[in-house]
């Protein structure tokens, strides 16, 4: 069972603090997804030119996706 106390500060009677959670809870999502864009494109800039070239692309274009910042897309 819940105490009192605990059942007040709910985030679904304090709208304000919903808000706080839900934005901490979207930073965190992207966080996330910047460390796994941030992986992926430095696997990336590994490959070697043969595996480049069996999925389509070129050493250059590898190169540029793998500068790039990881909040990009």
């Amino acid at each position: 069972m819940i105490p009192a106390e605990a059942a007040a500060w709910s985030p679904a009677k304090w709208p304000p603090l919903r808000c706080v959670l839900v934005l901490i809870e979207h930073g965190i999502a992207a966080m996330w997804l910047w460390t796994e864009r941030a992986r992926q494109r430095r696997r990336l800039g590994e490959l070697c030119d043969r595996l480049l070239n069996d999925i389509g692309t070129t050493r250059h274009d590898a190169m540029v996706e793998a500068r790039k910042p990881r909040w990009r897309r």
